[in-house]
């Protein structure tokens, strides 16, 4: 809640169209004071609750600001050798010779002292590392640093990195010798071989294609899913950072490795000493920023129609604080995926869960269902009731239902076919079975089964998920009808297989159509209607489907109440291959079922530490870096006389834009005065010839 923008309060607005730098602290310092009368002083509040005054403080818990600001909030310098504030002196940098590039590599040194990336030569900068990781700098020491700070307020007077200097560079190491540059035709050429990471155009089109045409479910794309993340997971995702930029560490170049690419190892520690990451990141002031921005109506005095926009705003959102509850605002708006019923299809019943809500305009259309759907929605419903499963495990139903199992079995054929006829006719047999007087009036209901006249909707949401059928979602650059559902299932693995087996399986489909059936007005139930595919593993461990292997065709609904969401991603070279992704709720929240006093407590400690660690590959070979698919790269090596002339132009460059402009009048006019030279000289020729 503090990081909405109703929330957030616009203090200062710098005018200019650069950044302030340095300059910053002038600005900052009103606000400054203010800071200081808040926590020295406080500031007489009113509490409605008590209808008192108190005396309110307030102090700066923490600032919010990307990596290039950093230096002009703290002084800390983010360029050069001690870029990293953490890692602070022990910042482990290279200076690369001929990228001009300082680079930050080494993170072996965060490692376990006793895995074997450590020795590993060949994979890395061809050395050992031994070293440990950089001791963490604790709260009174920084304060001891800051003692002697003296501050000074204001100013003081597509690219690759994959480049040709970024392999000279790797032959400057000493490292990576099928990737080094190699000169051709005496010197006058340079070789240079294709990395594994790169690619052609072609395939450059078709990655970038499959991020442009896969469509994702509604709010994935915009809204990452937030969750709270244990201690124990902190130490795992600590250690998995460290394996990962080891790991692109045996793939990329050294001039890969900026400061940007350093930074996530401390992302760990920032948790423990933060907390929850949503208060301090950078996207909701990211957002925030585009939405001042999106004030801007007249370009020539930006900042007053920001300040003025801002205002309007600010009015109006004090204002709506006094609607009352039946106004929807800003501040009381119903969440985008909020499973709660509209209050016309509140319909109480404790046999079936009462969330979920229908979408879309056609959600009073009647329709009629033929009876094979009618059948099948019966029998789904009926296995699928916790009821109708106590009434028989009951001592009322239990021999007859014994008996009715005995009677499918004495028939002929295979376990699976004698399975499959027992779906079908159990409808049929519990009809009869509750008859019995002592059996409650709902359950007899239920077993005559429901309307033909159903309700169609184009969309429902449920479980924290928005669902759209097939056809609707063709009409959206969301793809909201993937459908997955696990359940312990009892099956065979073919129609041939004697033995049954019980387990949990996933299925994965697409939503068709929803209903809501109607029990003659006693209860109603909302089904999805699905197509379901075979599900299959690559040789990566992912799953995949294809749209033309469909199963369970017989069984196409499930509740509305069982299903969770997930998206399908094409396979560019098998167009009917589509990889299954599996989405979180957009409002869901994952919270730890231990107490805060029976939690583990996690300090700012050191990462090697920790005692439980994810699986590294215990790989101590060298990788192939070079594609031998692709024909190298060539480029024209230059002399010395090259390197000369080349040096002149970019002095020719550094002269200011003025000195250039008369040069070339200069050479103008000489090129303009010599052929006119030329031109009488040639006049004068002729005007002889003719007189001779």
């Amino acid at each position: 809640m503090s990081m909405k923008p109703e929330y957030c309060m616009l203090s200062l607005l710098i005018p200019g169209p650069q950044s302030p730098g340095k300059d910053i602290d002038m600005y900052l310092q009103p606000l400054i004071e203010y800071l200081k009368l808040l926590w020295e002083i406080g500031v007489e509040t009113y509490d409605a609750s008590k209808n008192e005054t108190f005396q309110m403080r307030a102090a700066l818990l923490w600032t919010i600001n990307n990596f290039p600001a950093y230096t002009m909030l703290s002084g800390w310098s983010t360029k050069g050798k001690l870029t990293c504030p953490c890692c602070n002196k022990n910042t482990s940098s290279l200076q690369l010779k001929h990228s001009w590039k300082t680079v930050y590599m080494d993170h072996r040194v965060f490692l376990p002292m006793n895995r074997p990336w450590r020795t590993n030569k060949r994979s890395f900068n061809g050395k050992q590392e031994l070293r440990p990781p950089p001791p963490a700098i604790e709260g009174p020491k920084i304060f001891e640093m800051l003692q002697n700070a003296k501050n000074v307020f204001g100013k003081k007077q597509s690219k690759t990195k994959d480049h040709l200097n970024a392999r000279y560079d790797l032959k400057n190491l000493g490292i990576w010798k099928n990737l080094q540059p190699k000169e051709v035709n005496n010197g006058k050429r340079t070789k240079l071989a294709k990395a594994c990471f790169s690619m052609t155009a072609t395939e450059k089109s078709i990655f970038c294609g499959v991020l442009k045409t896969t469509k994702l479910p509604d709010g994935s794309a915009s809204n990452i899913s937030c969750c709270f993340i244990t201690l124990e997971e902190i130490d795992l995702l600590e250690l998995k950072i460290v394996e990962t930029l080891c790991q692109l560490e045996r793939i990329f170049p050294p001039s890969f490795f900026d400061i940007m690419v350093h930074l996530p190892i401390h992302l760990a520690n920032e948790v423990r000493l933060g907390g929850p990451v949503q208060f301090r990141w950078m996207y909701p002031p990211e957002r925030y920023m585009c939405t001042l921005k999106s004030y801007v109506r007249n370009r020539s005095w930006p900042e007053g129609s920001i300040a003025e926009a801002y205002l309007a705003e600010e009015c109006l959102t004090f204002c709506s604080r006094y609607l009352h509850g039946g106004v929807q605002t800003r501040l009381n708006k119903r969440p985008r995926n909020d499973d709660d019923p509209n209050e016309d299809e509140v319909v109480p019943s404790k046999l079936f869960s009462n969330k979920g809500r229908s979408l879309g305009v056609r959600n009073r259309e009647p329709i009629k269902l033929d009876d094979i759907s009618i059948a099948q929605a019966r029998v789904y419903v009926l296995h699928n009731c916790e009821e109708v499963a106590n009434c028989v495990r009951s001592n009322l139903t239990i021999i007859n239902y014994r008996e009715h199992e005995e009677e499918v079995n004495n028939q002929r054929g295979t376990k699976w076919r004698k399975a499959k006829v027992h779906n079908k006719t159990f409808a049929q047999w519990f009809e009869t079975r509750v008859r019995d007087p002592n059996v409650p009036f709902w359950l007899k209901e239920l077993s005559r089964g429901p309307s033909s006249i159903a309700r169609r909707f184009s969309g429902y949401v449920i479980n924290g998920y928005r669902f759209h059928t097939v056809e609707c979602e063709a009409r959206r650059k969301t793809q909201n009808s993937g459908v997955t559902l696990t359940t312990l299932t009892s099956s065979f693995a073919s129609a041939k297989d004697q033995s049954l087996i019980q387990d949990n399986v996933a299925y994965y489909g697409r939503l068709f159509e929803i209903v809501k059936l109607d029990y003659f007005g006693h209860f109603k139930v909302v089904l999805f209607r699905c197509e379901w595919y075979d599900a299959e593993r690559d040789k990566y461990g992912l799953t995949f489907i294809q749209f033309h292997k469909k199963c369970f065709q017989d069984e196409p609904f499930i509740l509305a109440s069982q299903a969770h969401q997930c998206f399908y991603v094409q396979d560019p070279y098998e167009h009917n291959k589509h990889y299954v992704i599996e989405t979180v709720p957009r409002d869901l929240f994952k919270t730890s079922d231990k107490s805060e006093s029976e939690a583990r407590q996690t300090h700012y400690s050191e990462q090697h530490e920790h005692i439980t660690s994810p699986a590294i590959p215990a790989d101590d070979g060298e990788l192939i870096l070079e594609r031998t698919d692709l024909r190298p790269t060539v480029i024209e090596t230059f002399s010395s006389s090259h390197f000369y002339l080349n040096k002149e132009f970019i002095d020719l460059k550094a002269i200011s834009s003025k000195n250039l402009l008369r040069q070339f009048e200069a050479k103008r006019q000489k090129i303009v005065t010599e052929c006119k030279k030329y031109e009488m000289e040639a006049a004068a020729a002729n005007d002889k010839e003719k007189s001779e």
